[in-house]
């Protein structure tokens, strides 16, 4: 993101208030995001074969991924620009390659994180409306997590070519939308995927808010929201909502100073105020995703502690069996609605009562019909 604090500046060299709050600002966030993306993902890594082995915790792998890269690789160099009144300090040939590298994971992070967020919103589409079927299954999952990448990568690249360090004003900066003669056409593109993502995601999950509240457990008379099941893809639906809120929220303001700044010119939105702290406005996103997955997923916080842990074994969880990782971070049976509920009954009353994984495992068995297999 280009942005610039020109505001800030005057003759006597000195740092203003706006400077050191724009450093500050971005050091908490890279601690944070630093620290909680990396617990994220190695708690994720190290169940992948146990209760993390799901399409979705991949997907929020993915983001926990990309939203690292973008604390690594722009957070450090924000911090210096704050500091320094947007001056690029680097000079020559390795400074040329830093400025390209910068600008390009962050478009790239940002495209990566709305993709898996549509791709969270259409795996759970499918398994409320589809819950006998793996439309989505983990290899599939894997295919797409590259494609992503990849997609981003490529839309991505006129960045590596066009971002250079120039010099302005006696000073050097690394700019990238001065230089590249097609970049409105390019960023009405990047607006257009995000807001077709928006769009998507809102209409899926509504799809299945009315699913929810509609849909009946065989043999009862009462809402499916009673069932474990349902109570599941409730729980998942709230985090992957707040998630969804938070990133369109933080990111908005960044956006518009863009539209405002290349589109119709906005004197009021386009300016060195406005922008400088919409950049870092769309920055604490990434802080914040770590915090929302502990918030809502108890086994999040348990894999949390379990990495400081002797041993490092994570505990079930004392609610019972179909947390909210039964669509985050356990495995997703594909079973009937009464057989789920016989099972969720016995399992949440072994887990009450502090039994064996093992034994908990063998019960399930008992109540699921042993050809309907995970993802």
């Amino acid at each position: 993101m280009e942005n610039s604090t020109e505001a800030s500046d005057s003759n006597d060299g000195h740092l203003s208030t706006l400077d050191i709050f724009l450093a500050v600002g971005y050091i908490v966030i890279f601690v944070c995001s630093a620290v909680g993306n990396s617990l994220v993902m190695a708690v994720i890594w190290k169940n992948r074969r146990k209760k993390m082995r799901s399409v979705s915790s991949n997907f929020i792998f993915s983001m926990a991924a990309a939203d690292l890269v973008m604390t690594v690789g722009n957070l450090p160099e924000r911090v210096v620009r704050a500091l320094s009144r947007d001056q690029w300090l680097v000079a020559g040939l390795l400074g040329i390659i830093i400025c390209k590298v910068v600008n390009f994971v962050e478009k790239v992070s940002i495209i990566v994180s709305i993709s898996n967020l549509t791709s969270i919103a259409t795996d759970r589409f499918f398994n409320v409306f589809f819950p006998h079927k793996r439309i989505i299954t983990i290899k599939r999952c894997h295919i797409i997590i590259v494609l992503i990448w990849t997609l981003a990568s490529l839309y991505c690249s006129p960045i590596i070519y066009y971002a250079n360090v120039i010099t302005k004003e006696s000073k050097l900066q690394c700019k990238t939308r001065t230089l590249f003669p097609a970049y409105a056409d390019w960023f009405l593109l990047f607006l257009s995927v995000l807001i077709i993502s928006l769009v998507t995601v809102i209409v899926l999950y509504t799809a299945i808010c009315i699913r929810l509240l509609t849909r009946k457990v065989p043999g009862n008379r009462t809402n499916a929201e009673n069932s474990p099941t349902a109570r599941v893809n409730s729980k998942v639906l709230r985090m992957v909502t707040v998630i969804v809120i938070v990133f369109y929220v933080c990111f908005t303001p960044y956006w518009l100073s863009w539209i405002f700044c290349a589109y119709p010119y906005s004197p009021k939105l386009c300016t060195p105020q406005y922008t400088t702290l919409a950049v870092l406005f769309s920055y604490i996103n990434i802080a914040l995703n770590p915090i929302i997955y502990v918030s809502f997923s108890g086994s999040f916080r348990e894999g949390v502690k379990s990495l400081f842990r002797k041993g490092g074994k994570v505990r079930p969880a004392s609610n019972n069996a179909h947390t909210i990782l039964a669509g985050i971070g356990m495995k997703n049976f594909a079973v009937p609605n009464n057989q789920m509920e016989a099972s969720g009954a016995v399992e949440s009353g072994l887990r009450d009562t502090g039994e064996s994984e093992h034994n908990i495992m063998e019960q399930r068995r008992k109540y699921i019909d042993p050809e309907l297999t995970p993802d």
